[in-house]
């Protein structure tokens, strides 16, 4: 998303939703236009976050994922 977006996007901890509605409540309206990139451009900032994403931390797993493997050891005891 952020390849796309670029500066024109917040984005806020799953959890927080208090943080979600003052970033909407914030937001800019009209949205600002969509960037003018070539496919190149997008494919190399596409790469980037991947780069990112393969080289961060262990906590940044999905809040979906987090939820599943603490379902699994409540289940547990």
């Amino acid at each position: 998303m952020r390849e796309v977006l670029g500066g024109r996007v917040e984005l806020n901890d799953v959890d927080d939703l208090d943080a979600l509605l003052v970033t909407a409540e914030a937001a800019r309206r009209p949205a600002p236009p969509a960037l003018a990139w070539s496919w190149d451009q997008a494919a190399a900032a596409t790469w980037r976050v991947y780069d990112e994403a393969a080289a961060a931390p262990a906590r940044w797993l999905s809040a979906r994922r987090g939820r599943s493997a603490l379902a699994v050891a409540k289940r547990r005891e």
